[in-house]
């Protein structure tokens, strides 16, 4: 018995230490990973990297790969509240399961045209299992001045906000 549970007791140590030769898969955010209920303190549509918001670009993205990320839907909702509040949710799959997932929201431009650019990042010498990932990501798109926008993602429409004057 006592053999057995040294058996056990070893083969656990071992599982848990060993490192794979497979990528961990990235942490995919979920719709909860942003909080609704609080203003951007920050520029309106740029976000500070954290770990509220996993999408964001990083200073180590220059040494991955850039490719692209799936996207199956895209939807404005808006919040009951006053001022209204807007999320952008937008749903998908990445190529990989290795693949991390990036958004870029852009400030409005001249058109008041607010560009949301969405891709993957991966390591192009990390050898990984084809399985899409999916992803499911919301993207507050408040503090804006007032008035009416066109929002973009990957150049494609995905609807209009009006912020109202307060």
């Amino acid at each position: 018995m006592a053999r057995i549970m040294v058996f056990v007791l070893v083969a656990v140590l071992i599982a848990s230490c060993g490192q794979s030769q497979f990528a961990t898969p990235p942490i995919l955010p979920t719709p909860t990973s942003l909080p609704l209920d609080q203003p951007v303190e920050n520029l309106p549509g740029i976000f500070q990297p954290s770990l509220e918001y996993p999408w964001l670009p990083k200073e180590t993205d220059s040494s991955l790969t850039r490719d692209i990320a799936m996207i199956e839907s895209k939807q404005i909702l808006i919040l009951e509240m006053f001022p209204p509040q807007y999320v952008l949710v937008l749903k998908g799959t990445l190529p990989t399961i290795c693949h991390q997932l990036r958004v870029v929201v852009s400030e409005p431009n001249s058109e008041n045209r607010i560009n949301v650019d969405v891709y993957s990042v991966t390591d192009p010498n990390t050898f990984c299992v084809l399985v899409v990932a999916p992803f499911e990501v919301n993207i507050n798109l408040n503090g804006y001045m007032a008035g009416s926008y066109s929002v973009y993602v990957n150049d494609e429409a995905a609807g209009e906000i009006i912020l109202p004057v307060q």
